[in-house]
């Protein structure tokens, strides 16, 4: 009810003074809210078409490209928000997404590694960048991170799931095996973590264990399947 009043208050607003700026960003504040993306997004442009240096409007902007996976275009929206108004918090963090997802990890490390430094208990950067130095072969970097990743989120399934694939790099079976069995308890539903066990077993020549997990494994992906069909 209060998003429907507020854009109805804002659709009010901009029939009114169509060129003022900040009634376009609020109405994308809404639009995000009810996840209207591409709405969100034409708000968010029409407001910098009035106003382009309006530094909340590109940032805002620039997570909403990252959530239809446009990342260059969100990196650039995502700089001038930087540039224009270097305290805004987070800008970080969406580069350091977006870095991530195009695959560029030491890049994405640099962004990602900022806001560790200010605020260190926040899980998801540092799977984050688990994840980016697990990509680049750090493993021991990568194992740091997602430590501290699990200990803030101990019931984080992916978290769990990565980290055993670091202490498995760094041929730490036993510890692997245990951060698997994590993360299958906290999303029993997940079939990624069966697979990694099978190679674990299998490695340890327990080829009963193995074929076990690789069951699991596939049965598990057959009914994720079946759920997307449904």
């Amino acid at each position: 009810r209060q998003d429907s009043d507020a854009q109805a208050a804002f659709e009010r607003g901009i029939e009114l003074l169509p060129e003022a700026a900040p009634f376009h960003y609020y109405m994308a504040q809404v639009l995000l809210r009810q996840q209207e993306l591409p709405a969100a997004q034409a708000s968010l442009q029409e407001a910098l078409e009035l106003q382009p240096n309006f530094a909340q409007a590109h940032f805002y902007l620039g997570r909403v490209l990252i959530n239809q996976n446009q990342y260059q275009t969100a990196l650039e929206h995502l700089d001038t928000a930087r540039n224009l108004n270097p305290g805004i918090p987070d800008v970080a963090f969406q580069m350091g997404i977006a870095y991530k997802a195009l695959g560029k990890d030491s890049e994405a490390i640099k962004e990602l590694e900022r806001p560790v430094s200010f605020t260190p208990d926040r899980a998801r950067v540092r799977i984050s960048l688990g994840d980016c130095f697990l990509r680049l072969g750090n493993w021991d970097a990568a194992l740091k991170h997602l430590s501290i990743a699990v200990g803030l989120e101990p019931n984080h399934s992916r978290a769990h799931l990565l980290r055993a694939k670091a202490l498995l790099e760094l041929g730490r079976q036993k510890e692997a095996i245990e951060s698997l069995e994590r993360s299958i308890a906290a999303a029993p539903k997940s079939e990624d973590p069966h697979y990694l066990l099978a190679q674990i077993y299998a490695r340890q020549g327990d080829d009963e264990s193995a074929n076990e997990q690789i069951e699991l494994y596939e049965e598990k992906k057959r009914i994720a399947k079946q759920r997307e069909k449904d």
